[in-house]
C-alpha cells in the first residue's frame, strides 16, 4: 500500500512583493503632495514677510513726511514719483542742517536704498494735497514679486494726514 500524502504547509504571514510595491507607490505619491503643499506654504510665508516689510517702510516714510510738512504739504510740492532701483544721494541731514526740500530728498534717498535691499524693482509715488485746510497724503508702492512674471507687481497704498 502506497500512501501518497500531500503535506500542506500553512501560508506564511506577510506581504507579497506586489503589495509592498503598491504601498511604496502610494507613500511616494503622498510625500510628493506633502512637499508641494510645504513649498507653497513657504512661498506664501515669504510673500507675507515681504508685504509686512513694505508696510513697515511705508509707515516710516509717512512719519518722515509728517515731520516735514513744510515741504510735502506746501503748494509747491508736486507728487514725487520715485525710481527706487537706483536712488540718488543727496545731502546728509544727520550731520548738517537741511532745508525742507533737502530733508525730503534725504528721506527719499534713504527710503529708496532700504527698499532696494529687499524689494525687486520698487517704484513709489508720494503725494500730498491740502483740501479745505486738511492735508491728506498718499504713498503708493509697487514691486516685482520674486519668481513671478514681469507684469505681476504687488501694490500697496497708504493714506494719512500728516
Amino acid at each position: 500500500m502506497s500512501m501518497s500524502s500531500v503535506v500542506r504547509v500553512p501560508h506564511a504571514g506577510g506581504f507579497s512583493l506586489i503589495e509592498a510595491l503598491v504601498a511604496l507607490v502610494i507613500s511616494s505619491f503622498l510625500m510628493l503632495v506633502f512637499m508641494k503643499m510645504a513649498g507653497l506654504q513657504l512661498h506664501r510665508a515669504q510673500e507675507s514677510r515681504t508685504r509686512a516689510f513694505a508696510i513697515h517702510q511705508m509707515q516710516g516714510m509717512a512719519a518722515a513726511v509728517s515731520v516735514n510738512p513744510a515741504y510735502w504739504v506746501s503748494k509747491s510740492a508736486v507728487p514725487v514719483t520715485l525710481n527706487l532701483q537706483s536712488p540718488t544721494g543727496g545731502p546728509d541731514c544727520e550731520r548738517s542742517r537741511c532745508n525742507p526740500a533737502q530733508l525730503a530728498q534725504y528721506d527719499i534717498a534713504r527710503w529708496g536704498a532700504t527698499l532696494a535691499l529687499r524689494l525687486s524693482a520698487p517704484e513709489a509715488t508720494v503725494a500730498c494735497q491740502d483740501d479745505l485746510g486738511i492735508s491728506v497724503c498718499k504713498i503708493e508702492l509697487s514691486w516685482q514679486e520674486r519668481g513671478a512674471a514681469p507684469s505681476a507687481r504687488s501694490k500697496l497704498a497708504l493714506r494719512f494726514t500728516p
